[in-house]
């Protein structure tokens, strides 16, 4: 991407950063052994160390073997493997399909025409950091199955699953929680429903690989599982933190809770001055999202300027912005 200088009439940073290096003629190397490159930088190591401390390493080991293992993952850039992994690293969750408490699905994404990552977390990663918080007493969430279901009270929210079992047919999911203090709360959906909603909100719903076709079960306890946590769930910052990195695949079935964690949303031509920094070679945050943000910014009439650093990837470099920092705030806080 082009580097971006371009700020309003009330001033400019020039000369901020060193010409970018003319891109080289060598072959691109296979995706796998880009992400191994990747995770011995010394800035993706620490960030991890970070937040995993003396287990980064087999987190990180785990990602690898991931990727390797999965053909509909290796379509996805590594880069964003990686942004999509730390998610899961920052909940301290593994990201083992066969354990199931958070995963990376790659999903189709037209407009953008390629695959995607995205993290999700499973319901065993919700009932974890439930867990977490100590104001869970009891904790639940499951298919139910044909002849379990005797009814639901719409006042209190009460379900009644004394029915006895009359096979393997799945006919609704339940979840409940109920909190050291004593709240208790139920929520069913039928099969029915579940499949309703599914169609609206998942956008891979319908597709041979879509998690909703390969483990509808699973899927359904998770969502009727969150449904009722964000309805009624004490909410630690760190589950509130996962509702949120799980709404990847999912933002369209909170529309309002997606806009209303977006730094975008909050732009207004009364914000103050904005100085933008950001490495050309974060392997972490896209540097496309801030540009974007750089560009509706002064669309509202912002005082923003956008620094691209060339070689530089997710961190600091002193030694590249002290000067860029000194003359916004010359330029902006002494006029």
């Amino acid at each position: 991407m082009a580097e971006i200088k371009k700020t309003n009439t009330t001033g400019m940073i020039q000369n901020a950063i060193t010409p970018k290096a003319p891109a080289t003629t060598q072959p691109a190397a296979p995706r796998q052994d880009r992400l191994k490159d990747l995770i011995t930088t010394s800035q993706v190591k620490d960030m991890f160390r970070n937040a995993l401390q003396e287990h980064s390493d087999s987190f990180l080991a785990s990602i690898v073997d991931l990727y390797n293992n999965d053909r509909n993952l290796q379509q996805c850039n590594p880069n964003e493997v990686l942004m999509e992994a730390f998610k899961a690293a920052t909940l301290k969750l593994p990201i083992n399909k066969q354990l199931g408490f958070a995963f990376l699905v790659p999903f189709r994404d037209n407009r953008a025409g390629k695959v995607v990552p995205t993290f999700q977390l499973g319901y065993k990663g919700y009932i974890q950091l439930c867990m977490r918080t100590g104001a869970y007493k009891h904790i639940h969430a499951g298919p139910v199955y044909e002849g379990e279901f005797v009814s639901e009270d719409r006042l209190t929210g009460e379900v009644d699953l004394s029915g006895e079992r009359l096979g393997d047919k799945v006919v609704g999911f339940s979840a409940y929680i109920e909190t050291i203090n004593g709240f208790s709360k139920a929520l069913y959906w039928s099969v029915e429903r579940m499949t309703a909603h599914a169609k609206r909100y998942s956008k891979s719903y319908g597709n041979a690989s879509s998690p909703w076709a390969t483990n509808f079960e699973e899927m359904g306890t998770k969502t009727i599982l969150r449904s009722l946590l964000s309805r009624f769930g004490i909410l630690s910052i760190e589950l509130e933190r996962a509702y949120i990195s799980d709404m990847g695949a999912a933002a369209d079935e909170r529309p309002e809770l997606a806009r209303l964690v977006s730094a975008s949303t909050y732009i207004s031509s009364s914000a103050p001055p904005m100085l933008l920094i950001h490495g050309q070679a974060d392997t972490i945050v896209p540097v496309e999202e801030t540009a974007d943000f750089h560009k509706l910014l002064l669309a509202a009439g912002v005082d923003s300027t956008l620094c691209l650093l060339p070689g530089v990837g997710h961190g600091w470099d002193d030694a590249l912005t002290k000067d860029v920092i000194v003359r916004f705030f010359t330029r902006t806080l002494m006029r």
